[in-house]
């Protein structure tokens, strides 16, 4: 139920206008019920051919309710739809700010149920605000109205309405809720494993196509068992439309039998004998609703669950009042740190210390745990053991954000947007034109960029698709350029460019850190002359810590 807490405390500063919509929803059924009640009058009177001014009478009431039934609807949609769009505002952003801080590290591998939520699951919960809170605000004003008519006019019609009542309202959510929650909950898991199969074959296009044509069967599958999910709910929903109409046609030919019945008895006049099952009948439009609200109540229950499940994972630094550090410049410092990855241990007992404006080179085989302690020391995992300290602050006590304005970072997947060039270089700075094209130089990249006839405006694709491996990794280096941070974390960025733009790019990067503590990841073990310590990573461990000359000697040995 934490789900539905949340969804209810969204709508609370909203408490006047719900209520509101609830009214003007129940005005507008009355309104049909007056509608329907006094043309079945007029024409019972018009039979019998009264006084004009009585037919005047009930003209004027037919167009009164005509009229004030469409006011009353239109208001009534105007202030529901505008509770719900500023609920859901409110929702997107509480989910994107308690979202940001977890990215990309803590969420893992949930890139799929990320997208589910911002597509899907947000859309769901409009259907608790338009669907859930009012229905039953309705049901009820409408019953209490509806109720006291009838039991003035056929006290035995308002029976059966309250009977019809509680039959729509309670007994058939009930027979069919479970059933409804079992369905709900399948087609919720069905749908994870749609949106997670259709996420690995849009990324993996180009395996698919060429060799793996079995996970275009895996998605097809998938889609079918979620269509068949989806047909499930749909069908209860159609058997519940029909003991809905069940419902409503007892209740017609009850009410009128009981009104004809009346009428025998001389304790109702006959002119209303059509009226009284017309308007009991027209009543049920209040609590049709109501069956359907269950379906929608765990729906949004369970996209709730699955948006909290996401947002609760525990990171470091995450609150939001979370206090500026004091950096007093002292370095990197790893103390007994130790961390696993789905159970499976990647660090151990991990110590060394990096000292302000010292140069370190990592190496290590792939998962040694080189990019590992990276992603500890930019908070995107929390070590389970030991202490990690930036410049004298705990790590602990610094959010993602926070680390984001000390720490300038490329990694082996260069983050670029679609966009212009220009654009993606002041994602990181607002830079002018010189500083961008000096950065570029200093990357290697300026000549390419001059010889584009847009030059900086010149538009990236999704992920620079329309670059190359290497020229992607010379404009994630444009951008760390760019940046003015203490600590800079390089993570294999010169892998795979040639000899010649290494020995150009390579001297500008050292340059640019010259004031600067960097830990650089590599495997080319040409470039470990030019820094002051070696890092040696093997099975979660460190196995080397100290001067190029002495690993050297030792690799010789």
């Amino acid at each position: 139920m934490d789900g539905i807490k949340q969804l209810i405390g969204f709508i609370k500063q909203y408490r006047a206008q719900v209520f509101l919509a609830g009214v003007l929803g129940a005005c507008t059924i009355l309104c049909s019920v007056g509608l329907l009640g006094a043309s079945a009058v007029l024409i019972s009177k018009a039979a019998i051919v009264p006084a004009m001014l009585e037919l005047m009478t009930l003209v004027a009431l037919v167009r009164f309710f005509g009229i004030f039934r469409a006011v009353f609807r239109y208001t009534e949609r105007l202030v529901s739809h505008d509770v719900t769009l500023k609920v859901l505002a409110d929702l997107r952003s509480w989910y994107y700010r308690r979202l940001m801080p977890l990215l990309p590290g803590a969420v893992g591998n949930r890139g799929a149920k990320l997208f589910k939520n911002i597509l899907n699951d947000v859309e769901i919960l409009q259907f608790f605000y338009l669907r859930v809170v009012a229905a039953p605000l309705v049901c009820i004003l409408v019953l209490a109205v509806m109720s006291l008519i009838l039991w003035v006019l056929v006290p035995q019609a308002a029976v059966l309405l309250l009977a019809a009542f509680v039959l729509e309202g309670i007994v058939f959510p009930l027979v069919f809720g479970m059933r409804q929650k079992k369905h709900a909950e399948a087609e919720q898991h069905a749908q994870d494993t749609f949106y997670q199969l259709t996420s690995d074959f849009l990324l993996g296009f180009d395996s698919v196509w060429f060799g793996a044509a079995k996970k275009v069967d895996d998605v097809k599958q998938a889609r079918q068992k979620l269509y068949r999910h989806q047909r499930g709910s749909r069908n209860l929903d159609g058997m519940l439309q029909l003991c809905n109409g069940l419902t409503g046609a007892a209740v017609l030919v009850g009410s009128f039998y009981a009104a004809a019945l009346a009428v025998n008895a001389g304790t109702l006049n006959g002119v209303y004998l059509v009226m009284i099952p017309l308007i009991a009948w027209s009543a049920l439009e209040a609590v049709q609703p109501m069956p359907l609200a269950v379906r929608f109540l765990f729906e949004s229950q369970l996209a709730m669950d699955d948006m909290l499940q996401v947002v609760h994972t525990p990171v470091r630094g995450r609150e939001e009042n979370c206090h500026a550090p004091a950096w007093k410049n002292e370095g990197i410092v790893f103390e007994n740190v130790s961390f696993a990855y789905q159970n499976t241990p990647v660090l151990r007992d991990v110590s060394f210390c990096v000292k302000p404006g010292e140069k370190v080179a990592v190496l290590g085989g792939i998962g040694s745990g080189k990019s590992t302690m990276l992603n500890l020391l930019l908070g995107f995992y929390r070590q389970e053991n030991g202490r990690i300290r930036l410049d004298g602050v705990e790590l602990d006590d610094v959010n993602v954000q926070q680390l984001g304005e000390h720490i300038a970072v490329v990694r082996q997947d260069c983050a670029l947007f679609s966009g212009t060039i220009r654009e993606n270089l002041r994602y990181v700075a607002d830079a002018s034109e010189e500083e961008m094209k000096e950065a570029l130089r200093k990357a290697g990249l300026l000549d390419y960029v001059e010889q584009l006839p847009e030059g900086l405006n010149y538009v990236l694709q999704e992920s620079g698709s329309n670059l190359s491996g290497g020229q992607k990794k010379r404009m994630a280096l444009a951008q760390l350029f760019l940046q003015d941070k203490p600590i800079v974390l390089l993570d294999e960025v010169l892998e795979g460019l040639d000899e010649e733009n290494t020995s150009y790019i390579l001297p500008a990067l050292m340059e640019y850190c010259k004031q600067r503590t960097l830990i650089y990841i590599t495997h080319d073990l040409s470039v470990l002359d030019i820094f002051d310590r070696i890092i040696e990573f093997r099975d979660g461990q460190i196995v080397y810590d100290g001067v190029q000359h002495t690993w050297t000697m030792a690799q010789e040995k």
